[in-house]
Formats: structure tokens, sequence, C-alpha cells
């Protein structure tokens, strides 16, 4: 994960109702040290054990302890204990990082680094990612090359990343509707481009004729394909040949997501001509 070398702190945490609620210097102090320690990086998600905390902070281990709980009270951090991680809430509304496409690109591959856990924790930060990348495309002006490009990296960000996180699909709904219903046009047409190309792979795979997406099947016996993402390949198994399959092709590996809700409610504007 890259190294985040300085922090940008809005002036305005000093008037954040949560930020207000650290009572004390040393609850402030912790925060603070967290955003500027040794492991920050530009996710704003990090490996941080108490001890470090306590380390940084100039506290003792019990002291860590009540301070990581005290900043999870007041809603300023995550902290997953099983894995000691620490997720600062919000991280990607803040001033910390212009989401432009390098450091779109770079988030992503942050994301799907080996050392990031892959659970729901990460998960979230995930979506708020995602959620605040489109609203800095919506501010793009439409003229502009970067609104495009940007979203192309978060296309192919959530093809790699949907397989890793398996409830990251209603954790990005979950995060539209709390922050992002301005751009939920925008990320529901996103998914449903992840879907229409799923479809298209099925299509170069068992060379079925293109239609578009939704439409309905035709006769009895045509193949029933299921893409599977496993070591870089997708096996395609249908009801004449699953037995006989010896040598599956090899493709890009792209999730399950053809039962996607978010498709399913951007193909159902698209029928209504919205």
């Amino acid at each position: 994960m890259s190294k985040k070398r300085y922090v940008m702190i809005n002036t305005s945490l000093l008037e954040c109702r949560r930020f207000r609620r650290l009572e004390t210097c040393c609850q402030r102090n912790a925060y603070f040290t967290s955003l500027l320690s040794s492991r920050a990086n530009y996710i704003g998600i990090f490996h941080y054990p108490v001890w470090l905390l306590a380390q940084e902070a100039d506290v003792s281990l019990d002291e860590a302890i009540l301070l990581i709980e005290r900043l999870q009270e007041v809603g300023l951090i995550s902290y997953d204990s099983s894995d000691e991680f620490i997720r600062h809430v919000e991280w990607f509304y803040s001033s910390n990082i212009n989401l432009n496409e390098n450091t779109v690109k770079r988030a992503a591959k942050d994301f799907l680094d080996r050392r990031a856990p892959r659970t729901d924790f990460v998960g979230k930060a995930i979506a708020e990612f995602v959620v605040a990348a489109l609203l800095d495309v919506e501010a793009y002006n439409p003229e502009s090359e970067h609104g495009p490009v940007v979203a192309e990296q978060l296309r192919s960000f959530l093809v790699a990343a949907t397989p890793l996180y398996p409830n990251l699909e209603a954790q990005l709904v979950e995060e539209i509707r709390l922050n992002g219903t301005a751009v939920q046009r925008c990320f529901e047409d996103l998914y449903l481009g992840i879907i229409e190309g799923e479809c298209n792979a099925q299509r170069l795979v068992t060379g079925a004729t293109a239609k578009p997406l939704g439409s309905p099947p035709k006769g009895a016996n045509q193949h029933v394909t299921r893409l599977i993402p496993d070591s870089n390949q997708i096996h395609t198994k249908t009801k004449a040949n699953e037995d006989s399959e010896t040598s599956p092709p090899k493709t890009a590996p792209l999730p399950e997501t053809v039962a996607s809700k978010i498709a399913q409610s951007a193909l159902a504007r698209r029928k209504n001509g919205r």
C-alpha cells in the first residue's frame, strides 16, 4: 500500500460534531496521531496495532485501548480488533485525497493489495471510495475527458473487487442511499456496464449471437452459461457438454453479478426511457 507522507485536515473539523464530542486533549491527540501515523496511506485504512498507537501517541497500552474505543464511539474511526486495522470514517469525503485518474488508480491498487483483509470492514471503505469518486466525476465539466476516464477506472476496479468482497454490492447500495443519491443514476449505469461486459464474455465463450441485455431466451435447447472466477480463468458449463468438458476456455475473471439488484434497477429505468 502506498504510504502517505502528509495529511490535509479540513479546518471545518473543529466544528465537526463528532470531533467536538472528544472531551480531552488526549482524545483529540489520539485522533490526530492516527491521521499522522507512520502507517497512514491514501485509502484511510491500514494495519494499526494498539501498541503502535500507544507508542506514537505516547500513552500506555491500556490508555490506547480506551482511546480507540472512544474514537469509535464518536464515529471518527472504525477499528477491526481481529485484524488490527483502522479505518478513518468518511476519508474519501474529506480533503485528504483528490480523486482524479491517478489517485483513483492508486487507491484501487491498494484495495486489491493482498495485505488488505477481504472483509466487510474493508468493503465499507471501498463503497465510500466508489461513491466519493463518482461525486467527483459528476463535478467535472461535461466536456472534460477526465470524468469518463475515472468512471472506466472504477468499472475495471469493481470487476476485480466484487469477487473478493461478497457483500460489496449491498454495501455500495447502502452508501449510495446515505451519501450518493446525486450520483445514483451514474452508479447504476456504471454497474450495468459491468454486467453487460460479463454477458458479452458469455457470448464470446459460447458463440451465442449478441442480443440486448435482459432479452428472454429463445428455445429450450440453448446453452445455459455460468461464469465462475477461479485462478484467472472462467469455466463455461452447458447442459449438453458439462460431463465431457476437459479444457475450459481462459479469459479474464469476472464477478457473478448477473442477478445484481443494481443492474436490475438500471435496466428498469432504461426500459421506461428514463
